[in-house]
């Protein structure tokens, strides 16, 4: 039977099935509650075992008007493999071209061969032309000396052979970087790793202080990220803090953090300082714990922090008045 719908026409009788009755005209389905709308959300009340089926017909939305600059990655140059920075998603623009480095690490001796290492540029999508430049850290050679110059098609790539001598550089371990420039701005950047005459020192090593964060509703608080570099040559990289959700800056959230993302630069044997602000709301409820820890990624190595304990006290109650 096809019912007829309530507000409706009602829909008529088919005619009779050869050797059976005719289709009879069902009653009417009664009109269910009406459609509520809040936002951009649609709201109907149904109860138990309730099917309803809800047609909308979305507006068009207003055109974005683009002000300013296109964004770019906070941490700059972009490293072209951000895959091994446990990080998620490609940056900003996506990489419709690319540097890299082959291999990734070689080992050298003070004084003997050098290492052969093939830079190659790639263009997936657009067409690109530009040049390659080489960060070349005090202590080590290239040749050629670039920068090398590429003219791509969509899908093609080039390739630039380079050699490497360590020529009685101290020992230790150097990073050699190619860059090139993307169609936003942004420096792209891949590394070879040259360690020189014996073992790797340590990496990185990353420090959150203090070890425990109490701020009062209303309030500010730092946390700071001590980073110290045992290399021979300047490391650049990203740190990120990392907190729950619930401390993003939503509107609602008790606790936010302010640029969670920032790129940074250590010199060769010193030690630099990243500083992130925590901000409790008016809202916030005593005796409530958060945490962070900060995840610090550069040149395909990562490395995570121990966790700071974010807390919550009373506010600090007036000093009397005195007469």
């Amino acid at each position: 039977r096809r019912p007829a719908v309530a507000g409706g026409p009602a829909v008529a009788g088919g005619p009779a099935v050869a050797g059976g009755p005719a289709v009879a005209v069902g009653p009417a389905v009664a009109v269910g509650p009406a459609v509520a709308v809040d936002g951009d959300d649609l709201l109907v009340t149904l109860a138990a075992t309730d099917v309803v089926t809800v047609g909308a017909r979305p507006g068009r939305p207003a055109p974005q008007r683009r002000t300013g600059t296109p964004a770019t990655e906070a941490a700059q140059p972009v490293y072209t493999r951000y895959w091994l920075h446990n990080k998620g998603p490609a940056p900003v623009g996506n990489l419709p071209m690319g540097v890299h480095v082959h291999p990734t690490a070689v080992d050298l001796p003070a004084a003997g061969a050098p290492a052969t290492v093939t830079v190659t540029v790639a263009s997936a999508t657009v067409a690109a032309a530009g040049k390659v430049d080489f960060d070349v850290p005090a202590g080590l050679s290239v040749s050629p000396a670039g920068p090398d110059r590429y003219d791509l098609r969509p899908g093609d790539h080039q390739d630039f052979v380079l050699t490497v001598d360590a020529g009685g550089a101290t020992p230790g371990r150097y990073f050699l970087a190619a860059r090139i420039h993307d169609h936003l701005g942004q420096v792209l950047e891949d590394v070879v790793t040259v360690t020189v005459a014996g073992p790797p020192p340590p990496g990185l090593a990353a420090v959150l202080e203090p070890a425990k964060v109490s701020l009062a509703p209303g309030t500010r608080a730092e946390l700071s990220l001590r980073l110290t570099n045992p290399n021979r040559s300047e490391v650049r990289g990203e740190a990120q803090l990392i907190t729950p959700y619930g401390t993003w800056g939503d509107p609602g959230d008790e606790l936010s953090v302010g640029a969670p993302i920032q790129g940074f630069t250590v010199p060769a044997g010193e030690t630099g300082t990243l500083t992130f602000t925590v901000s409790a709301s008016a809202a916030a409820r005593t005796g409530a714990e958060w945490w962070a820890l900060a995840r610090v990624a550069c040149f395909g190595q990562v490395s995570y922090t121990a966790s700071v304990p974010l807390v919550c006290h009373p506010a600090e109650p007036p000093p009397p008045v005195r007469g």
